[in-house]
């Protein structure tokens, strides 16, 4: 029994080292910076965040580097859906973020048609246009600002769906990979925060927002995976699988010489079907 206090106390040593090596398991999680910078998140996934940013991803650790890869959905989505209020072979299209740079639509084997005319502007929203016929293929094309090559999506109608939201998700310079390096409490990346980096904030009273607006996006990533919700409509869609993307080094053809739509300050939006 004379023991029993050594005991006890070599026990709640362990065991207090035990909590400290768990809390300093991982010392460089936490938020850099302050209204822009990086969060470090425990489970390898980070928020590049600032003015009108905030780019999801995961980073891992090599040497005494950190290894950002930025969350980057495909460049196209299709999602459809059956709608029964539309009659007929008619279809209803919208297209969402496509006005962000040179795309283009084919439709089966008609003529492949820009999207937007260049340097459009004063976009009122939303983008839908109509179609008469049942459309069975579809052909979504990006042409890279400076470059003459093409990045094209193909999708199958396969499940006959009638209401379509199409989706352009353009790359922005955030969306690349990049590399940090941690100097003490200082976090200094390759492409933001300039040659002073990101400062640590030991006590972040924003944390627990910050992680339940990463579980916010995580979940809402998980549904837009499968389906598209129409926020105005209500409507819910299901994507549509893609059949495969490829490059084409010139302008392919036919090529028609108008647009989907046409937006120009003081001039009205003109639809083609």
């Amino acid at each position: 029994m004379k023991h029993t206090p050594l005991i006890l106390l070599c026990t709640l040593t362990i065991l207090i080292g035990v909590v400290q090596g768990q809390t300093n398991e991982k010392p460089y999680i936490g938020r850099y910076g302050h209204n822009d910078g990086v969060c470090l998140f425990a489970d390898g996934q980070f928020l590049l965040y600032g003015y009108a940013t905030a780019v999801f991803g995961r980073y891992t650790l090599k040497d005494d580097k950190i290894l950002f890869y930025p969350h980057r959905r495909d460049l196209f989505e299709v999602y459809g859906h059956r709608n029964p209020q539309i009659e007929g072979e008619q279809s209803r299209w919208q297209f969402i973020g496509f006005e962000e740079g040179a795309t283009f639509a084919q439709f089966d084997q008609d003529s492949i048609q820009r999207v937007f005319n260049a340097d459009a502007n004063c976009f009122t929203y939303p983008y839908i246009t109509n179609r008469t016929q049942q459309v069975k293929h579809i052909t979504l094309m990006d042409q890279a600002e400076d470059s003459s090559t093409f990045e094209t999506y193909r999708f199958a109608n396969t499940a006959a769906y009638n209401d379509f939201v199409l989706v352009y998700n353009k790359i922005n310079e955030e969306h690349h990979d990049f590399v940090g390096r941690l100097e003490d409490n200082v976090l200094k990346l390759s492409n933001y925060g300039g040659d002073t980096g990101y400062v640590k904030q030991e006590e972040d009273t924003e944390w627990d927002e910050l992680l339940q607006f990463k579980a916010q996006y995580e979940q809402a990533t998980v549904y837009r995976d499968h389906s598209y919700m129409d926020d105005r409509t209500q409507l819910q869609y299901d994507k549509v699988p893609q059949q495969k993307d490829s490059t084409h080094p010139s302008v392919p053809s036919p090529f028609a010489k108008s647009t989907i739509f046409h937006a120009v300050c003081d001039d009205s939006i003109t639809t083609f079907e």
